[in-house]
């Protein structure tokens, strides 16, 4: 069986997945959580990905390598026009659903990433990024403390509907 397909298709263990991708050549640090579930990895040239301690990367992110759109001028003028880089997704980064990072991308450590960002270049640590192109929202402290206001809120509206249930 394609290994591809085996692991798109069952509910496979995130430290199976985590060694699948290590296997493949992607150098992972420890305590990561990878989601395979509706993710796109490009295995061009896997050992240009380097994914540090401590990161979490949510289901349908895609993480390129390369671009194949070189082909349209290729196939016009004849030249062989290569786009590539490396990614480097450094420590304590958490990568929120439906990411795209492009090649040559750097995140630095202690990074979040908010759902459906385009990410391309580098995002320095300590920040909250968001959007496409993914720019700076805010600072880490700063999102802790919307968190911890809003986590108070959170949860009395949880309480109050589980009153009414």
């Amino acid at each position: 069986m394609n290994i591809i397909k085996k692991y798109k298709n069952s509910r496979l263990r995130k430290k199976d997945y985590i060694s699948y991708l290590r296997s493949k050549g992607i150098t992972i640090g420890d305590n990561c959580i990878i989601s395979h579930e509706y993710s796109i990895i490009d295995f061009f040239a896997p050992f240009l990905i380097t994914i540090g301690n401590n990161v979490c990367i949510s289901s349908g992110n895609t993480i390129l390598i390369h671009d194949y759109s070189r082909c349209v001028v290729s196939r016009l003028k004849g030249n062989v026009l290569g786009y590539g880089g490396p990614i480097s997704i450094g420590n304590n980064v958490f990568i929120g659903m439906h990411v795209t990072i492009l090649p040559n991308t750097i995140i630095e450590d202690n990074v979040i990433i908010g759902s459906n960002s385009v990410v391309k270049g580098t995002l320095p640590s300590g920040y909250v990024y968001c959007g496409n192109p993914a720019r700076k929202i805010c600072t880490i402290a700063e999102y802790e403390q919307k968190r911890e206001k809003k986590q108070i809120i959170e949860a009395i509206l949880l309480k109050i509907r589980i009153c009414r249930n």
